[in-house]
């Protein structure tokens, strides 16, 4: 028990020596050049490196099943919003992701930066009124720049088996919608 905490400890540090430093990097890159291939080549790189890095130093294996079922081009992919892992599970199929991100988190240096040139769209909570239907233009825009949208609907982390009567899956439920499914595990 003792040794698996010590593995994870040790994971965690990798991981956030590695976030801050590549977050520098491309957050530079795109406050000089925008979005570019080098960035998204780094941010796949942050990926795969992490979930390397998960399975050699704390022994923990992700598996990703069903991305074959995200059509190409354009589409929204909600997701249930489990843990930080979300995003490992999802950035790789995405191709040209839109993150749907809470605006605090466009605050953070270099980060912000990156995120803004890889059309995250900023969402602030704070601005109930106005706050939706911003988010929705800007989602139609990068649509229509060819991105897929990416939303965690019930807007927070929830445990895996907790349920929701929220969110935008539920709500294109009840319309009869059907959802190409994928999960992690």
């Amino acid at each position: 028990m003792i040794g698996q905490a010590l593995r994870s400890l040790l994971f965690y540090l990798v991981f956030y020596v590695q976030t801050a430093v590549l977050a520098i990097i491309v957050g530079i890159s795109a406050i000089i050049w925008g979005r570019t291939r080098f960035g998204w080549a780094v941010a796949l790189y942050w990926v795969h490196s992490n979930l390397f890095f998960l399975r050699w130093l704390a022994g923990i294996k992700t598996d990703v099943e069903g991305l074959e079922n995200i059509p190409d081009g354009p589409c929204i992919i909600a997701s249930k919003h489990m843990s930080d892992w979300d995003i490992f599970a999802l950035l790789p199929g995405a191709k040209r992701p839109a993150f749907i991100a809470k605006k605090e988190l466009m605050d953070i240096p270099f980060f912000g930066h990156a995120a803004r040139a890889y059309d995250t769209i900023r969402l602030d909570r704070s601005q109930r009124g106005v706050a939706i239907p911003t988010m929705l233009e800007d989602a139609r825009a990068a649509l229509a720049n060819g991105a897929r949208i990416i939303i965690f609907p019930e807007g927070t982390r929830k445990r895996p088996s907790r349920s929701t009567t929220t969110g935008g899956a539920s709500c294109a439920s009840t319309r009869g919608s059907t959802f190409p499914s994928c999960r992690w595990r």
